[in-house]
């Protein structure tokens, strides 16, 4: 019997901190109805073997789980991404697969596992993951050859998976300051290809905002919005009809700097999304400044 695959019009790629959770608890149910979001979790820092990793992971899945049942809806799927949890573990597929069947267990929220292009290293352990009724398959077409789109599918079908239990996230990755147009014409092979795959579905993502703010000065700034822009470039054409978009938000689609919280002093900042572009309104430190800065 086939199984019904989960549907977004929006796919935000989300650094599972403070600040997103809180986010995504104001989300109204209409804003809920179309979308899916992917939770990039946060590194186990009390885990700098493997030893210590096995020792850390039940009370790090506890944490996580209480965090993502309190933010978001039970009803909800959720796609989750293992990449920072301990990027020096070989096994990268075993890992996300205790991770996600950890969350999935007594529960009746879906978890759609995050895969990545290096799907084809893991042949016998890329199997297991046919268990699961849907996959996402997240690929950087900045890192990757056009003929490696297919070549990523056919490696889950060999394995198991079933094409239509895949959803494929064509990611660009990080794309601050870059010309819409220029990619917009680097993204349409991708596209094209991808959508030859017979897929669940197919979602363009990328982020273009700034790591930081440092080098702004206080006052209001624009911030071209990149991938918005590219996203309205493709929307006219017929052939791209089925497209899903995501996005990373206000956050930059690198890994978050492993910094000492009392070492820093983050600015005050209002990050408000336009049509075309950010508009961003930044004042100073937020230690010790004035009460009145927002």
């Amino acid at each position: 019997m086939a199984v019904t695959t989960s549907v977004w019009r929006y796919l935000p790629i989300l650094k599972w901190k403070q600040g997103e959770r809180r986010a995504l608890q104001e989300l109204s149910a209409p804003q809920w109805e179309k979308l899916v979001p992917v939770l990039e979790l946060p590194g186990v820092r009390a885990a700098p073997d493997l030893a210590a990793l096995r020792a850390a992971l039940p009370a790090y899945v506890a944490k996580v789980r209480k965090d993502m049942d309190k933010a978001i809806p039970e009803h909800k799927p959720v796609a989750i991404d293992a990449r920072w949890v301990a990027p020096s573990y070989a096994n990268q597929l075993r890992l996300l697969r205790i991770l996600c069947n950890a969350l999935a267990q007594d529960s009746d929220r879906r978890i759609i596992p995050v895969l990545t292009e290096a799907v084809a290293n893991g042949a016998v352990e890329l199997a297991r993951f046919a268990a699961f009724p849907e996959v996402m398959l997240r690929l950087n077409v900045q890192g990757i050859e056009l003929s490696q789109v297919g070549a990523a599918v056919d490696e889950l079908h060999k394995a198991g998976l079933a094409r239509r239990s895949v959803h494929l996230v064509l990611d660009q990755q990080s794309i601050v300051n870059d010309d819409p147009a220029t990619r917009f014409v680097a993204l349409c092979p991708y596209v094209d290809e991808a959508l030859k795959c017979s897929v669940a579905s197919v979602t363009v993502t990328g982020g273009s905002f700034p790591v930081n703010l440092m080098g702004m000065k206080h006052g209001r700034h624009r911030i071209a919005r990149v991938e918005w822009q590219i996203w309205r470039r493709l929307v006219p054409i017929p052939a791209y009809a089925r497209l899903r978009y995501g996005d990373y938000t206000v956050t930059n689609p690198g890994p978050v700097p492993d910094m000492d919280p009392a070492q820093v002093n983050p600015s005050v900042a209002i990050r408000y999304a336009a049509a075309t572009e950010w508009h961003v309104f930044k004042a100073g430190g937020f230690k010790k400044g004035p009460p009145d800065q927002y």
